[in-house]
């Protein structure tokens, strides 16, 4: 009886000792779903891919990072979000445009698992207690960035060409400009032959719309009125931005939070390069400062998806690589400043810095 009892014993500390193990170094899981038939979820998808085994082991834990490519349509956003959850990801990054960051929060909205957008910026999903978070800055503001510099220069009529699919960013963004712009405008859908609306004394063009049809846009006008700006909002530069080399895209503008770079990240984004042979564009760092928020807060409360909802949730300053951006309770971020830029072939030229007037100081500060 006594050496059954002694053999129970063991027994039970060998199976309490391994349960105490596998908590102490299971893996802490991040989900990532990017739709990589676009050029700028492809280019997220491979900078999480580069960096994702840098991710030093938090304790005992490593960190696991799960990928899923999906397609840019509904059914196959949805299914790459089921299959995270089946994994028991403890947060989830995704959203390169806005409509797939709707629908991944649709999908997640029962789960409480923590979801980063990367470049997703309707503001939609702004002012919500939800479990949504971003350092890109929202439509609202965009528009409003875009607006003030319209003015700055002078221009008496604008026309706003935007696509036809991706409309919480598209329709969302044109609205904020429109608000804001006290002058004329015109706004189309694009179309072939879209040209012809230059003729009536347009100053600048604003394409809001994917880096193909962007491109399409810009030697349209070129065309018909070389002498006309051009602007593009993030949606389309941001892939075009890592190849600025294209003499087609040579001398338009674009507003951004991505100005001079953080030395710190000099070398990561050198190390890409080398790897990939393109310059990385803001969203794909934008991918990885994500995953470096994420995996701070991880090493502070632990991989369960409500402590991280929580802790996401307090207000805090972030660095974006660029700049400070303030994280508000609603999990919205608003940079301190942004950037005129110029794509020129020799790189990007700052020619300005346009105050944020919807950045607020907070209370909080994480380095």
């Amino acid at each position: 009886m006594r050496r059954r009892l002694i053999s129970i014993t063991l027994i039970i500390a060998v199976v309490s000792s391994g349960f105490l193990f596998y908590r102490l170094t299971r893996p802490y899981k991040i989900g990532v779903i990017f739709s990589i038939d676009m050029m700028l979820g492809y280019e997220e998808f491979l900078a999480v891919s580069f960096y994702k085994d840098r991710l030093e082991n938090i304790g005992l834990h490593p960190v696991k990072v799960i990928l899923k490519a999906s397609q840019n349509d509904e059914e196959s956003i949805r299914k790459a979000c089921r299959e995270l959850i089946d994994d028991n990801v403890s947060v989830i990054i995704g959203g390169s445009i806005s409509s797939a960051s709707l629908i991944v929060l649709d999908e997640l909205k029962e789960s409480g698992i923590p979801f980063w957008g990367v470049t997703a910026s309707t503001d939609i999903l702004s002012n919500r207690k939800d479990n949504f978070f971003r350092i890109q800055p929202s439509t609202e503001v965009m528009g409003a960035a875009y607006a003030k510099v319209f003015e700055q220069k002078g221009y008496r009529k604008i026309l706003i060409v935007r696509a036809s699919i991706n409309t919480n960013y598209s329709e969302r963004l044109t609205d904020s400009i429109t608000k804001n712009f006290h002058s004329e405008y015109t706004v189309t859908e694009y179309y072939s032959g879209f040209e012809e609306l230059l003729d009536l004394n347009t100053d600048a063009v604003m394409c809001i719309s994917p880096s193909m049809e962007m491109l399409l846009i810009i030697n349209a006008v070129k065309d018909r009125k070389p002498d006309t700006d051009v602007f593009a909002a993030d949606w389309g530069v941001s892939a075009f931005g890592s190849l600025f080399a294209i003499p087609d895209i040579d001398g338009f503008y674009s507003v951004s939070r991505s100005g001079y770079l953080d030395s710190k990240y000099e070398d990561v984004l050198s190390q890409y390069f080398e790897a990939f042979n393109i310059i990385p564009s803001y969203g794909a760092l934008t991918a990885i400062i994500v995953l470096e928020i994420i995996h701070q807060k991880m090493s502070v409360v632990g991989n369960s998806p409500e402590r991280l909802l929580r802790e996401f949730s307090k207000p805090a300053y972030f660095r974006n690589g660029y700049c400070d951006v303030y994280l508000n309770e609603f999990g919205d971020g608003n940079p301190e400043e942004l950037y005129l830029r110029v794509l020129e072939q020799s790189g990007i030229r700052i020619e300005n810095h346009i105050i944020n007037d919807f950045f607020l100081p907070g209370d909080y500060i994480d380095e």
